[in-house]
């Protein structure tokens, strides 16, 4: 467990202040669906899932080449009050915006149009998404991988 925690240097001396870590991804076309699908997701102090199933892997920043995902993380809850209305930045269509932090890629998808969500994840994907009413975490494995297209295709258009 030790080695662990060395993974992430200054955070865990904060006993009582830092409870663990959360997965923050860039809003934008660019972000791979494995790094979407973790973003705003919580791990503890050991890098262990909380309220979820996905791995931490080699972390934010670290998943794979040019992975620009970060952690921040997260306060015990007497001083979480005070970060509270906190923004991020998101892009999309050629605009840039203010989010509230809060806002997971998932959730800031679903607002994007289905030209942006098209163009993300494929027509053949999008089209999957959509006829199947999924999420993002719906289109990887329980690793975090996306699943190939025909694999989507047996999980959620079984043959009769």
């Amino acid at each position: 467990m030790a080695a662990k925690r060395k993974r992430q240097p200054g955070l865990p001396s904060n006993d009582g202040v830092v409870r663990g870590y959360r997965w923050l991804a860039t809003l934008d076309r660019s972000t791979c669906i494995g790094c979407a699908v973790r973003d705003g997701l919580s791990y503890d102090l050991d890098l262990e899932p909380v309220g979820h199933a996905l791995p931490w892997g080699r972390g934010p920043g670290r998943r794979h080449a040019k992975c620009r995902c970060t952690m921040t993380p997260v306060l015990d809850d007497e001083f979480a009050k005070y970060m509270r209305g906190a923004w991020r930045p998101a892009v999309a269509n050629g605009r840039a915006e203010q989010v509230p932090a809060e806002t997971t890629y998932s959730q800031w998808f679903q607002r994007q149009s289905e030209a942006f969500q098209s163009e993300y994840l494929g027509p053949m994907r999008f089209s999957l998404l959509r006829k199947h009413n999924l999420d993002l975490i719906d289109l990887v494995d329980d690793a975090g991988r996306p699943l190939s297209y025909a694999n989507l295709l047996q999980r959620f258009s079984p043959q009769s």
